[in-house]
This record gives structure tokens, C-alpha cells and sequence, in this order.
């Protein structure tokens, strides 16, 4: 019933896309053999249509006489739909190139541009389409025509579908000049300019010194072009190199990054990090642990409408490595370690601090930037005590014995000093506290 109400409604194509779009149709060709071509053809086909619409034929029963005619027929060129990623050089339309790129692109053809007064105007803005058409004979072989009859208000009817047709042009101009990737290569009509379909482009070369024409069309930031002699000539070999070589520049330039982004996890003291013994836990164990402590913190802690907090130190371990247990997928031995490990730290002294803490934050992310420099990081807890705020960070390395926790904590030390400087600035806060929690031992670590 809806892809009827379509079919009545809106022009075949629109009706056409929105049925595949449900039906699933490009995924359902892309999954298949030559799936690239098979989704191409069907974008081409509905492509096909729009063009078919722009010139009056707008019955459903006529669009599909037209697809049946394309199969039958076949298309002029087949159309992938990641055309242009192979290196080949195609001969292709304005409509068929939307949504491709090439390296180099040349607009050809420039003493081809006819434009035609129209003859034909439809008004969708009413409930139902209404159609408009001027009545003519053709009166040569040159295309000329002799008008027999026109619609009430031509003049105003005329005059929007001169103006739907300019930005329609100017639409494709910009399709048309911006293709390429590297260089636009266009085609002028020297005694008749007016004659190209590219002659509104040829403003950007217009120019003694084609540096500047150039420029026009690099972008921002990008090197210089390369000059030219003021008068056109002949392209060499040298002047390909040059070009090339200017290009290759701006890339470089380009790609030069404008800022830094340092992550507060990438930040240690510029030592190797300490070794320690594998116990066999894998990454999930650290997941593990932070989610734990994450959902240990909401339910345990009790915010109120000021932000200050009430804590319940009899929170259900079990039950949080249970729901831990499944998201993360543990082991049955892991699980229970996880359970162990929550319970141990719902009665450590640690604990009691958040519990009684004035306001507690999880799993806060923050970002800065200090010059070109952009620092971003998770703070795993933060609590508010009379002096300030405290800032913890989780750990869930193996603890060897308390040397090897103190080059821990010596390493991890850039990371907490990135969180205090970072809290400070955004909140305005003071933070007298950062320290490190580590689960292994429960071992509560002030830097």
C-alpha cells in the first residue's frame, strides 16, 4: 500500500529510489557477483530517469517502458559505483561523473552550449502536479521554432523555469569543476567563447600571470602554482614537470599536521614500562575492571539535587561481577577474582573517602589545548573533599613486590600530572589529590 501511494504521488524516480531503498536493493546487488557494476547500473538507471523527468516524461507506466528499453538496450557505458579507482581514462557526461574524482580531468567539447528557451513548466507547489506548455512548429533544419500558443502567465511561469534551468547549469559547473584531484584541464572556444558550456570558469584563468589562476583553485594553504607566460601556448615536458612539482608541494604542505593530539594514556615517563609477571588475564581483565569500578561507584554512591552524595558500602559484589562477567565476557575463574576483587574494595579506607565524599564523578573525558597542542583523557574517579578535589586513576597491572609498584607509579606519574593541570583549567577547581588505585593489591598510591 505505501509503494502505491508513492507510485501516485511523486515522480517515478523519487518513487523508484525510495522503493529500492526500503527493498534493500543496492546492498542486496553489492553482496552479489560483480555487486560494484550490478549497484552502479542501478544508481545509472535511476540517473537515467531524473534526466528522462527533466524533459516531461513523468508517467510511472512510461518509466518503466524506459527501464525495460535499458535492459533490452543496454547503456552506453557501464558505471561502477567506485568508478575512477582503477587507472583508466574514461569519456563519461556531467551526470554520470557526480560523485567521481580523477587525478586529472579534462572538460572537453567547449563549442557544443546551446541554451533553449523553455518550453515546458510544472508546478508541484498545488496538492497535484500541474503542467504548462507552450505550443510550437519547427520552422527549419536549424532547430528554429514558431510559437502557436502559450499557457496563461507564461511571462512568470517562463520566467521560474529560466531560472530553475541557469542554477540547474550552474549546479553542473560545479560538478564540472570539481572532479579533479591534482589537475583541471579546460577546453575554451577562442573566437567564441560564449560557445563553451566551461566559458563561466574562464574567469579563474583570465589572468596575466596564471600563478594566480592557479591559486584560485588550490587549496587554502597550498603552494604557489606555477607561472606561465602571459599569452597561452604550447604545454612541454618542462612545464608538466613544473606543474607536477608544484603540485607534489602543496600535498606536502597539506598533509604538515596543524596541531598535536596527546592522549593522557600515551604518557609515562619516558622509561620502558616496568615488567612484571603475566598471570594469564588478558586484555579483557583490565576492561574488566574499570567497568566494574564504573558501575560500583553508580551503585553505591546516591547523588542528590545539590550534588552532594550519600554512600552505602554494602553494595552486592556478586551481583556487580555477575553483570561485569557478562558484558565483558569472563571466565568462570575471572569472574570470581572480579567478585574478590570488589569486595576487598568496597571495605578498604579508600572506599570510605568516596563514600563520604561532598560530590563523586566517573568516567569523566576532557580535552584541552595548550598551543598547537591538543591533550585528551578519561578520568576513571573523581572526588570532592573539603580541601579539593581528588583524582584517581585505575590500574590492573601485576604487582611484583613494592619496588616494582613504586616504578609503577613513577611511570604512570605524566599521566596524573596531565589530569591535575587539565582538571584545574577547566573547572577552576583545586585538585589536591591525584593518586593511583591498584586493583592487584588494592593499593591506594598518592603521587
Amino acid at each position: 500500500m505505501r509503494y502505491r501511494v508513492w507510485v501516485k504521488d511523486l515522480p517515478p524516480s523519487s518513487a523508484i529510489e525510495k522503493i529500492a531503498d526500503e527493498l534493500g536493493l543496492i546492498p542486496y546487488a553489492l553482496a552479489g557477483d560483480m555487486g560494484r557494476g550490478r549497484a552502479g547500473s542501478i544508481m545509472q538507471a535511476l540517473e537515467h530517469l531524473r534526466s528522462r523527468e527533466s524533459r516531461g516524461a513523468c508517467s510511472f507506466g512510461g518509466a518503466v517502458d524506459y527501464l525495460e528499453r535499458l535492459l533490452e538496450e543496454g547503456v552506453e557505458e557501464e558505471l561502477s559505483i567506485d568508478g575512477g579507482s582503477t587507472p583508466a581514462v574514461r569519456i563519461i557526461n556531467l551526470h554520470k561523473a557526480k560523485g567521481l574524482e580523477a587525478p586529472v580531468v579534462f572538460l572537453a567539447n567547449p563549442g557544443n552550449h546551446k541554451v533553449f528557451e523553455p518550453d515546458l513548466h510544472v508546478d508541484r507547489s498545488a496538492g497535484r502536479a500541474e503542467g504548462y506548455l507552450v505550443i510550437a512548429k519547427q520552422k527549419d533544419d536549424y532547430g528554429n521554432t514558431e510559437v502557436l500558443a502559450l499557457p496563461p502567465q507564461w511571462d512568470v511561469k517562463g520566467t521560474e523555469e529560466e531560472n530553475y534551468r541557469d542554477a540547474e547549469y550552474t549546479r553542473l559547473l560545479y560538478v564540472a569543476a570539481t572532479r579533479a584531484k591534482n589537475i583541471l584541464v579546460v577546453s575554451t572556444y577562442g573566437g567564441s567563447p560564449e560557445k563553451s558550456p566551461w566559458h563561466p570558469l574562464e574567469h579563474s584563468f583570465d589572468r596575466h600571470n596564471c600563478r594566480e589562476a592557479f591559486s584560485v583553485l588550490k587549496p587554502a594553504g597550498s603552494a604557489a602554482g606555477v607561472s606561465s607566460p602571459a599569452e597561452p601556448g604550447p604545454i612541454d615536458s618542462g612545464a608538466m614537470q613544473g606543474a607536477a612539482e608544484s603540485i607534489r608541494e602543496g600535498l606536502e604542505s597539506i598533509a604538515e599536521p596543524s596541531y598535536e593530539h596527546v592522549s593522557g594514556t600515551a604518557l609515562h615517563s619516558g622509561e620502558d614500562l616496568p615488567e612484571r609477571q603475566e598471570k594469564g588475564r588478558g586484555t579483557a581483565w583490565g576492561t574488566a575492571v574499570h567497568v566494574a569500578l564504573e558501575l560500583l561507584v553508580r551503585k553505591s554512591i546516591v547523588k542528590g539535587d545539590s550534588g552532594a552524595v550519600s554512600g552505602d558500602s554494602r553494595v552486592d559484589a556478586q551481583q556487580v561481577a555477575s553483570e561485569v562477567a557478562l558484558e565483558v565476557e569472563l571466565t568462570g575463574a575471572q569472574k570470581e577474582e572480579l567478585n574478590k576483587t570488589l569486595e576487598g574494595i568496597i571495605t578498604s579506607d579508600f572506599w570510605q573517602r568516596v563514600a563520604t565524599a561532598q560530590k563523586v564523578m566517573s568516567e569523566v573525558p576532557f580535552g584541552t589545548w595548550e598551543g598547537n597542542t591538543y591533550s585528551t583523557g578519561v578520568v576513571d574517579l573523581a572526588f570532592l573533599e573539603k580541601g579539593g578535589w581528588v583524582l584517581v586513576d585505575y590500574k590492573s597491572d601485576s604487582i611484583e613486590n613494592d619496588n616494582h609498584r613504586q616504578k609503577l607509579i613513577e611511570y604512570y606519574r605524566p599521566q596524573l600530572e596531565l589530569y591535575r593541570k587539565s582538571w584545574e583549567e577547566i573547572t577552576g577547581e583545586k585538585v589536591v589529590e591525584c593518586a593511583l588505585f591498584f586493583t592487584d593489591q588494592l593499593y591506594y598510591g598518592e603521587l
